[in-house]
């Protein structure tokens, strides 16, 4: 296969053809100057596209008019074998840029200003849509350090804790687009007894325990900071509750399942949230629910992108209501503890966080 590299960068306004340039900054949204003509590739999990130069050139030979960014991908690579990689696999390039692979390319009709046949017959071999870990400058000729730098899927750096749970392959999620009334201020951002942001905790339990982060909606009290891995992803429809956000993330594509927390649910820990984590069908949600059998709020849950369809639907019938959802879905519910209960709730007033901060000082 050769050194893996890559062997054209290539941008454009919008649309195809993207033409070479000979380096670019890539972000978490994209690489600066590209420019997307349809909604659906703005998303974090589709900021990069990729496909092998060696597959161009076998798809020139069944006689189609392509090259280096014709058919729309920002990174023209040679001696990867993309066809080889699964969902998740990292590359990592010399100059200190990883990506993600997230999805692979769906051919559409935009192709077809190039042969009306050609978006059929590159289907299953179109390369690859990947999020941007480690964001930096990327250069022609940029290499990976070694072969061990392509990392197989589902192997994130964890913490050593023993409450890491071996093996956790989901997405965790932070939902953090609520407008936050009743607090006064966003709660993301509020300070707690050790001087970090409420989500921050949230962040760090769930980065314990998953494979990625991603935070839902405006979060417009936390700033994330560049390099740290985690996704943003905007609600696609704002104001309309935490079902909207479930709807964002669902749709995302980055994963098969997704363990979501509320921003406001500073105690929960990795110990506290692994009961959600245990074996079960990852078609079927998982909460909560207190020893004497009463349902508990849906956060913390496990959510499968299974059940997107009756998200969208509910929403369709401005349904806002994630507990009435659950109340028609079926779900596996898991037993907890007054204990463990009262350390998930939602501090949603300043008398709730007064009780939170107060005894962390006592």
């Amino acid at each position: 296969m050769g050194i893996p590299e890559i062997v054209s960068i290539n941008t454009s306004p919008g649309g195809i053809p993207k033409h070479p340039v000979a380096e670019v900054f890539a972000t978490v949204d994209g690489i600066v100057g590209d420019g997307r003509a349809h909604a659906k590739h703005l998303k974090p999990g589709r900021a990069v596209s990729l496909l092998d130069a060696e597959m161009i050139e076998t798809i020139r030979g069944e006689d189609y008019a392509v090259g280096p960014g014709v058919m729309g991908e920002n990174l023209t690579t040679r001696g990867v074998d993309l066809l080889s990689l699964a969902p998740g696999t990292r590359l990592r390039l010399a100059g200190g840029v990883e990506i993600e692979l997230t999805e692979p390319r769906a051919p559409c009709f935009v192709l077809d200003a190039i042969h009306p046949d050609l978006k059929h017959a590159v289907r299953d071999r179109f390369g690859w849509m990947a999020r941007v870990v480690t964001p930096g400058v990327l250069r022609v000729g940029d290499r990976l350090k070694n072969s061990s730098q392509l990392i197989a899927p589902g192997t994130p750096k964890r913490h050593s804790s023993e409450d890491s749970p071996v093996g956790c392959e989901l997405t965790g999620a932070v939902l953090a687009g609520g407008m936050s009334r009743r607090m006064g201020r966003p709660k993301e951002g509020v300070i707690l007894w050790d001087g970090r942001p409420m989500i921050e905790h949230v962040i760090e339990s769930l980065v314990a325990l998953c494979r990625r982060v991603v935070i839902v909606g405006a979060c417009s009290g936390f700033r994330v900071e560049p390099g740290r891995g985690i996704i943003r992803l905007a609600d696609r429809s704002s104001g309309q509750g935490p079902l909207a956000g479930i709807e964002t993330l669902l749709a995302s594509g980055l994963d098969s399942g997704y363990l979501i927390v509320a921003c406001d649910q500073p105690r929960v820990t990795p110990h506290r949230l692994r009961p959600l984590l245990n074996d079960g069908d990852p078609a079927v949600p998982r909460f909560f629910r207190a020893q004497d059998g009463s349902k508990l709020d849906p956060f913390p849950g496990y959510f499968p992108a299974a059940w997107l369809p009756m998200v969208r639907d509910a929403l369709a019938r401005d349904h806002r209501s994630v507990r009435a959802l659950i109340r028609r879905t079926q779900v596996t519910w898991v037993s907890i503890s007054d204990v463990l209960r009262a350390d998930l709730r939602s501090v949603n007033t300043p008398a709730d966080l007064a009780g939170l901060i107060e005894p962390r000082h006592a």
